[in-house]
């Protein structure tokens, strides 16, 4: 995340700061990091998914 006044102004306002400042340093940051996050697809990790996790629990309880 870059360093960004804006960012304090927000605080201070009590507002968000890509509500208030959408062109901002750190609010063009986050959006960026929220697509990278967005476009990833998850791996398929039978040890730990939440697939698993849930049929785990199913597994439990009709055993």
């Amino acid at each position: 995340m870059l360093l960004d006044t804006k960012v304090k102004d927000a605080v201070r306002q009590q507002k968000a700061v890509a509500e208030i400042y959408p062109n901002s340093p750190a609010t063009i940051c986050m959006v960026k990091i929220a697509e990278k996050l967005c476009s990833e697809i998850p791996e398929d990790d039978e040890n730990g998914s939440i697939k698993c996790f849930w049929e785990s629990i199913i597994d439990q309880d009709s055993g």
